[in-house]
């Protein structure tokens, strides 16, 4: 398919292409029930306005985009759900561009961005090592780190949760119930929400009196056939307690556990992260830590429109806080 053009989006939504056109330019001007058409139809085909036009003229093109690296992740939908909602309250388009943990993907999301003339980006950016991520927002005005941040000296505008406080009490919870042998179930080794967690859970285990050992950490864990057959592994050698820093992980374990006929918190024990929406499904009670995404979201889209209003002109860094359960 060619590049998507306005009356690509018409024909999607069913309606007229000024209908679309004054969509673009002030979503509220527009029937509720045909905004929500259009704005699906520009999210199937991808479409990117072409904003130059409108930006010369009014010298705000009134679209920020969000650039994450998974919107199959419960984080990043609930987070594009708020900005979604704020955005459209403020007369402002959302343009989500997927960049599927592929750095070169997320370069090229930024720079179509850019030169798009977008009033702002916000960005999850899908590794640790950024640098070519961060000499490309620098050509935009107003930006912000959305749940991670980029290794840097220099000191960004961002909205993160406490992930290093909460894990030091998760690891409290691991050594109350710590039974025979521990195992870290992580994620990606070169993640900013990785090292930071587990930076919370070493001090964590020095506070016990324990030094983690490196060899009781497994990297790019999630809820997938691998990662559950590894689980089972180390049920079978002996591991007893699982601490898990991505939410993915619960259902790998809980898997793995009913493959080998064992029951968490009889004959396995466990702790870490999980979203509220899914720590119901499950029968058992564990000590965990709920994300909340959705207010994520909202404080990254409040303060992006800060930056682009001019109400917030310096760096600015936002602790949204998790909810721990023991």
């Amino acid at each position: 398919m060619g590049k998507v053009t306005i009356v690509d989006v018409a024909k999607e939504a069913n309606v007229s292409n000024s209908s679309v056109s004054r969509y673009l330019s002030n979503p509220q001007s527009i029937n509720p029930i045909l905004a929500v058409r259009i704005a699906a139809a520009i999210d199937k085909l991808h479409y990117i306005p072409n904003l130059s036009a409108r930006s010369l003229r009014r010298g705000s093109t009134r679209v920020i985009g969000f650039v994450q690296p998974d919107i199959t992740q419960e984080l990043f939908h609930q987070a594009m759900k708020a900005l979604n909602e704020m955005f459209f309250q403020n007369n402002y388009l959302l343009i989500t561009c997927d960049s599927d943990n592929n750095p070169e993907k997320e370069l090229k999301h930024i720079n179509s961005l850019i030169e798009q003339n977008v009033d702002g980006i916000i960005i999850a950016p899908c590794s640790y090592k950024s640098e070519s991520t961060i000499h490309a927002l620098l050509n935009c005005n107003n930006f912000v780190f959305l749940d991670r941040l980029p290794e840097s000296d220099m000191i960004f505008s961002s909205v993160l949760e406490d992930n290093y406080e909460k894990c030091i009490l998760l690891t409290n919870e691991l050594f109350k119930i710590r039974k025979k042998k521990h195992l870290i179930l992580a994620g990606s080794k070169s993640s900013y929400i990785t090292k930071e967690r587990l930076r919370g859970i070493r001090d964590g285990f020095l506070n016990n009196g324990a030094i983690l050992n490196e060899c009781d950490i497994l990297y790019n864990m999630t809820n997938s056939e691998e990662s559950i057959q590894i689980i089972v592994e180390h049920i079978q050698k002996g591991y007893d307690t699982f601490l898990f820093t991505n939410p993915k992980i619960i259902n790998s374990l809980y898997i793995a556990s009913k493959k080998l006929g064992c029951k968490i918190n009889r004959d396995i024990f466990i702790a870490g992260y999980a979203y509220q929406n899914t720590i119901s499904q499950y029968e058992f009670h564990f000590p965990c830590v709920i994300q909340h995404p959705y207010e994520l979201g909202l404080a990254a889209g409040d303060l992006i429109l800060r930056k682009i209003q001019k109400q917030n002109s310096k760096p600015k860094q936002i602790i949204i806080p998790c909810e721990f359960r023991s």
